[in-house]
């Protein structure tokens, strides 16, 4: 009996329970020899850790499948959670005495001794459709953080996020605040805007979208950067049909004159059989006015050169053509003389220096070797400073 339970794992979803530890359970049912009985019994036992059978069957059907599993899978996965007592007997028994005295008495014995594992409890199918519902199950449940990479998506078990409330500088409240009411309608099912953030490097711009996963439980980030910007629409269709609400994050977005990406993010964000999924936004920071880079010799000949958009039409055409696509367009400027002082001062506070004078003329002298007054500026001078 004990065997038929483990063998409904075969008549479950294969995305369920193609793991390790289930196909050891599996091998186990078919194994005779005593080696073999250890070696798998003891993968199970590893494979498990600290976690119980229940426990681990129960993230089975929480995170491994596409969907709310179906009675018939919770009914599988709760009989193949055999606890280990069960187990070791039923394995045990395959080295009866059959005839020839005592042969296998220490076979079954050492069985017997086997480290256990924990059982657990096991919850009803209405916990998962609760869960699923609730936006805390799915694939995408375990982690807030992905990374779109090689055509897979990754979690990002590392990633490091600011809280909302530690965002510095009173310069850019206005953007955030537009920034979390976009991503507030997302979050609610209404219609939301896809955002493109502009500004120079160090305002904060990368910092403000990641931090919004410290605001709002159910949201995930996908990571893609610009040279994957072909797998944005598989991103799209694995994201579609998840109970949580995703930005797919582009930083530092650019384009050169004649690249395929350009229109490829064009046609996505446009609408469409690929379109942008309703649990799904869209955010993209640059650095640059014009985002996509028209590039001509130089007049000698020599060096590529860069040049302004607007000396050619087509190339305002282009830009415009993409970032009208992005409902939001939000600007991150560089902080005036004021801002850059008191922001450094927030930081001297944040890490017990005294601000004075010689602090003051010091934070002055930074910014005049680093270029420009940003947020990055203040923290790094802070950072620096004795």
């Amino acid at each position: 009996m004990l065997k038929f339970d483990i063998q409904k794992l075969l008549i479950t979803e294969d995305v369920l329970t193609d793991t390790p530890l289930c196909r050891s359970l599996l091998k186990l049912c078919a194994a005779r020899d005593f080696e073999d009985v250890i070696r798998l019994y003891m993968s199970v036992y590893r494979e498990l850790k600290s976690q119980s059978i229940r426990g681990y069957m129960q993230d089975l059907l929480l995170y491994g499948g596409s969907g709310v599993p179906s009675e018939h899978d919770v009914r599988c996965l709760r009989s193949a959670a055999v606890p280990a007592r069960e187990l070791k007997n039923f394995l045990s028994e395959r080295f009866l005495d059959t005839g020839e005295g005592s042969a296998h008495a220490g076979e079954r014995d050492f069985i017997l001794a086997l480290p256990e594992y924990e059982t657990g409890v096991f919850p009803n199918t209405e916990y998962f459709v609760s869960a699923f519902k609730e936006g805390r199950a799915g694939k995408f449940a375990r982690y807030r953080s992905y990374i779109y990479t090689q055509g897979r998506i990754t979690p990002a078990k590392e990633a490091v996020t600011s809280a909302w409330g530690e965002l510095r500088s009173d310069h850019y409240d206005y953007q955030r605040y537009i920034l979390k009411n976009n991503t507030q309608r997302l979050i609610d099912g209404k219609i939301c805007q896809n955002a493109l953030l502009y500004g120079d490097r160090g305002t904060g711009k990368s910092t403000t979208v990641k931090a919004l996963l410290s605001v709002f439980d159910t949201l995930r980030l996908i990571e893609l950067h610009k040279r994957d910007l072909s797998g944005i629409t598989d991103i799209f269709e694995q994201l579609r049909h998840q109970p949580q609400k995703f930005i797919v994050f582009i930083d530092d977005l650019s384009f050169d004159e004649g690249d395929d990406n350009f229109n490829l993010l064009k046609q996505a964000l446009e609408g469409g059989v690929t379109s942008v999924p309703e649990n799904t936004a869209v955010y993209a920071t640059t650095n640059r006015r014009h985002v996509v880079r028209e590039k001509r010799m130089g007049e000698s000949g020599g060096n590529i050169a860069e040049i302004v958009s607007r000396e050619n039409p087509d190339a305002v055409d282009e830009n415009a053509s993409l970032t009208e696509r992005f409902g939001l367009f939000l600007t991150f400027s560089l902080l005036n003389r004021d801002e850059y002082i008191a922001l450094v001062h927030e930081f001297f506070i944040k890490y017990g220096l005294t601000f004075d004078e010689r602090a003051e003329t010091a934070a002055e002298a930074f910014v005049l070797r680093k270029g420009k007054r940003t947020p990055r500026t203040a923290k790094q001078f802070a950072q620096m400073y004795e």
